[in-house]
């Protein structure tokens, strides 16, 4: 099992890259050096709802990033067991 990792532009721009090769998620993975789960939830994130020359659902390596930058800022600031906030 992999440790979790948070994914970067570059990181998605590989991502990208290899599955429109038609790479498999577990080499992606593989390479990235990323669990399969982490590599299937940022091709969830970054669907354009078209498929792409291997008839799988294209990724698109900026909607990625934009929709990961707009739940960061939707999150908001956290708050402890207390109330105070952090």
């Amino acid at each position: 099992m992999r440790q979790y990792k948070i994914l970067n532009y570059d990181d998605r721009r590989q991502i990208e890259r290899l599955y429109a090769q038609g790479d498999r998620i577990e080499d992606i993975s593989f390479f990235l050096r990323a669990s399969q789960t982490c590599i299937r939830k940022e091709l969830a994130r970054g669907r354009t709802g078209k498929l792409d020359a291997n008839q799988r659902l294209e990724y698109s390596a900026e909607i990625g990033q934009r929709t990961t930058m707009a739940n960061v800022r939707r999150r908001g600031r956290r708050r402890t067991a207390t109330g105070a906030k952090i």
